[in-house]
């Protein structure tokens, strides 16, 4: 999920491209995902909780952008009142920004990565099924009896080998014709990730 964004005005949305590359990789790992934006879906929590209800996921995905993150802990509350609740795992800027803080703030979540997670994902369904420990699961971040643990990241180069977005679960003709760029435009990502380097941005 790409989660409501309540309280954010005039936020310039643009295809979940790095959700819809993990959608490819949980897909290269023999399963089938879902994808939902809900800013241009226009739903709030309580419509989004419903369609975790519907679809009946074994984990639900949100990326966590920080200035979210009143309405992602709301959501993470309402989906874990749900019967048979799904395991739910954050990601996205805010995670690999403030890593330490995550699973403090997000006490609903069960856990949480930091950094690109291509690879860290099929560790992760590893770990699930029992063949591999939680520390050995590249950027996750864990709760222990010790405290919360977070594991290295990994920035692998040879990004081509995770292959294309998984462009059928987006519609890119609804993020067309947004207030800065005119009409029938669509922004265009040249790069994986930010290419600047600000110094009050994580």
């Amino acid at each position: 999920l790409s989660p409501p964004k309540k309280g954010v005005s005039m936020f310039i949305e643009s295809p979940p491209v790095g959700l819809s590359y993990l959608a490819t990789a949980v897909r290269q790992m023999g399963y089938e995902p879902g994808l939902k934006d809900c800013l241009i879906e226009g739903w709030d929590n309580k419509t989004t909780t419903e369609y975790v209800a519907k679809m009946k996921p074994e984990i639900v995905g949100i990326n966590v952008f920080s200035s979210a993150l009143k309405s992602v802990k709301e959501l993470c509350s309402m989906i874990k009142t749900l019967p048979g609740a799904p395991i739910i795992i954050l990601g996205g800027p805010h995670c690999s920004g403030v890593p330490e803080d995550v699973l403090t703030f997000f006490d609903e979540a069960d856990y949480a990565f930091q950094g690109e997670c291509e690879i860290a994902i099929k560790e992760f369904d590893e770990m699930l099924l029992g063949k591999r420990p939680e520390e050995k699961v590249t950027g996750l971040i864990y709760r222990t009896t010790e405290g919360i643990k977070i594991n290295p990241y990994l920035q692998y180069k040879n990004i081509e080998e995770f292959g294309y977005p998984a462009w059928d679960l987006i519609d890119p003709r609804k993020y067309y014709s947004q207030v800065t760029i005119g009409p029938n435009c669509i922004n265009l990502h040249m790069s994986r990730g930010c290419p600047y380097s600000c110094t009050f941005c994580a």
